[in-house]
């Protein structure tokens, strides 16, 4: 007897539009993908949402089963499947979840099912040093919570949860694993980054054990496939993972928490496909049923103001009461350095903050000095038109950075170098100035007002790695007294950094950033600053030298209740079109030489402007973007009109970049 035929269609991991709408579909949507056929042997693995091998030109690659055919094309002969994925399997949900980010990310289908594949199944395992989880650490404050019976999540839908600065969620996420372990389900803890998802394990990993897992980047490839193996298998009861672990289909999924939602490591916005995993979560969670709780000390605006309206907000119990209660109030002192500016004088720290330090130097203790970038300056300016020098050939903005003691102006771009222009680029004015503080200059000045002082600097270049990032820590703890200069990102090491003082320097640079969120981070750096630093006992002193103390976004950052600046930035966000009334698209091309292609680009922007009645709000650009020679152009669409996204992609052309909802514009 001949055996029985199948024919299966595979979404294979490569980057390809697929083009036209095959015959079928579930719900609507296309059958996407190439045939192939299913071996006997993997008739009973195969099926839709299986992993396989397949070839592939000259190559095998993995893909995703989408759908079942009768038969197959006329004109082709199909291939067979030459493996199968013998444990990890795409259920439905996930399936859905597959087919939505599709279809919301505008990507290649190839992206999103590489995006979304687990490990290849191995025999070697290399086990890493983060395989065992730590024990609690019992020196930072806990909290005892009188009664958790109150915070009650709604299955299928999403909860927002406040919580004051300084107060640490752990003993929620411990709680609410617990509940969903006694019913029989799993616990999937989702952090903005790494070192994050250490804290947490620090603080579940003598409750859980070996029941606990922790699922990122830098695993060997080997020890993640072993965790998503144990968490399909259900042996994991709590999974503490970064953005991938969502695609991890468990077959008890009972709890999503999404911790520090307002951290920007939660959407995937440096490589395609650009996806947000707190969107693809409450995705999920329609489709499961499950419960996701989502928690902020400093929610994003959009998402406070959907949760607001939908009567989505959770609350704390009434009485919380600190087994560790923390010295000081967490206030922030404010050094006005507008003086500073006026006086027109090169130095960059104010008097008062120069009295700070120096007693916190005289009495041996540890001072961090947080300031926005690296180099010797912020940026080269122009007093006349207050435009910055930008680079002759990339066309981005050029930084001040000092060479063998001489000044420099350097493109992060080509990695060029230029001497001090004396005149400006755009108006010819001789009125070029170095403005803002980069961590070269801040530790050049600290050199001369210190003297003697051990000085360290910690920035993305200094800690590339997690033994350096270690190694630096280790070595400046060492000393009895110091002062460590950072960016922003030295935030995320405080709680393995005990210090005295916190002091903030040029982060008003922060909102010259051209983005209309600009406001909203720099509250939410502060407040974060501020809820780790109240973490640590006694808490640091923070000092933040301002040239604005009374603009709107300090005195919220300085707040401990952002509401009324919430407030007035939703009312510009309505009038302006951004978001959360409109969703954003992201469009980045190069522009072609001839008339064609300018006829090209016309036609294109007609097209779109004819989908105003349909859906589009507003379309700005084609404007030139920070990389040379491209253009960008930023299109506004209605939420309540989800179609209009497939029209979008349908009109723009394959080679142009797509960003849906990017976290950058």
């Amino acid at each position: 007897m001949e055996p029985r035929f199948r024919f299966v269609n595979v979404i294979p991991e490569v980057p390809i539009l697929f083009s036209g709408r095959p015959a079928g579909g579930e719900e609507g949507r296309p059958m996407l993908g190439f045939t192939y056929r299913v071996p006997e042997e993997f008739h009973n693995q195969v099926g839709i949402g299986s992993i396989v091998t397949i070839p592939f030109g000259r190559q095998e690659l993995r893909g995703v089963v989408v759908a079942e055919k009768a038969i197959p094309p006329s004109s082709v002969v199909p291939k067979e499947i030459v493996g199968v994925d013998p444990l990890i399997r795409f259920t439905p949900p996930w399936q859905k979840l597959m087919h939505s980010l599709m279809e919301e990310t505008l990507a290649p289908p190839g992206l999103v099912v590489h995006a979304m594949l687990p490990p290849q199944p191995g025999r070697r395992l290399i086990r890493s040093a983060e395989a065992t989880p730590p024990m609690m650490d019992t020196a930072r404050p806990a909290f005892a919570f009188t009664s958790f019976s109150h915070l009650r999540l709604r299955p299928g839908g999403y909860s927002l949860l406040p919580i004051p600065l300084g107060f640490e969620p752990c003993l929620i996420y411990e709680a609410i694993a617990r509940r969903a372990s006694e019913e029989g389900g799993q616990t999937l803890i989702l952090v903005p980054e790494i070192e994050r998802g250490k804290e947490i394990m620090g603080l579940l990993g003598n409750r859980w054990g070996a029941r606990l897992g922790f699922i990122h980047s830098r695993l060997p490839r080997s020890e993640e496939r072993l965790l998503w193996e144990g968490a399909v298998r259900g042996a994991n009861n709590v999974v503490i993972g970064t953005r991938k672990a969502l695609f991890v289909p468990f077959p008890k999924l009972s709890a999503i928490v999404i911790d520090s939602e307002h951290e920007s490591g939660h959407n995937q916005y440096d490589q395609a496909p650009h996806y947000d995993v707190r969107h693809a979560a409450i995705m999920l969670a329609r489709e499961t049923g499950i419960r996701l709780l989502i928690v902020s000390h400093t929610p994003r605006i959009a998402v406070w103001h959907q949760a607001r309206t939908a009567k989505r907000i959770a609350s704390l119990p009434t009485k919380i009461e600190p087994s560790v209660s923390p010295s000081g109030t967490g206030d922030v002192a404010v050094i006005d350095a507008r003086p500073l500016w006026v006086a027109k004088t090169s130095t960059l720290l104010a008097p008062k903050l120069v009295e700070v330090l120096r007693e916190v130097v005289r009495k041996q203790g540890r001072a961090l000095l947080i300031t926005h970038r690296r180099g010797f300056g912020a940026a080269y300016l122009c007093a006349a038109c207050h435009r910055v020098a930008i680079c002759p050939r990339c066309g981005i903005p050029l930084k001040v950075v000092r060479n063998q003691k001489r000044i420099l102006l350097h493109c992060s771009q080509c990695d060029s170098e230029y001497p001090p222009f004396t005149r400006c680029q755009f108006c010819q004015a001789r009125t070029l100035r170095t403005r803002g503080a980069g961590i070269e200059r801040v530790m050049h000045e600290l050199q001369t007002v210190f003297p003697g002082v051990p000085l360290a600097h910690f920035d993305r270049e200094s800690v590339a790695s997690p033994a350096s990032r270690g190694k630096l820590i280790t070595e400046f703890l060492s000393r009895p007294s110091g002062i460590l200069v950072g960016t922003p990102m030295l935030v995320g090491a405080l709680p393995s950094l005990p210090v005295h003082c916190i002091a903030m320097l040029a982060i008003d640079s922060m909102l010259s950033i051209p983005d209309f969120r600009t406001h909203e981070r720099l509250v939410a750096f502060v407040r974060e600053l501020r809820h780790r630093a109240l973490q640590q006992v006694p808490p640091p002193k923070i000092v933040w030298q301002t040239y604005i103390p009374d603009h709107p976004a300090v005195r919220a950052a300085l707040s401990f209740d952002p509401t009324s600046f919430y407030e007035s930035e939703l009312k510009e966000r309505k009038v302006l079109y951004y978001p959360p009334f409109v969703r954003l698209i992201r469009v980045r091309f190069s522009r072609g030489k001839g008339k064609e292609s300018f006829k090209k680009e016309t036609a294109i922007l007609r097209d779109l402007a004819s989908l105003k009645k349909e859906g589009i709000r507003d379309i700005l650009g084609p404007s030139p973007s920070a990389t040379r020679g491209e253009f960008a152009i930023l299109i506004k669409i209605s939420p309540k009109e989800p179609r209009i996204l497939a029209k979008v992609r349908k009109i723009l052309p394959g080679s142009w970049r797509i960003v849906v909802d990017p976290e950058y514009v």
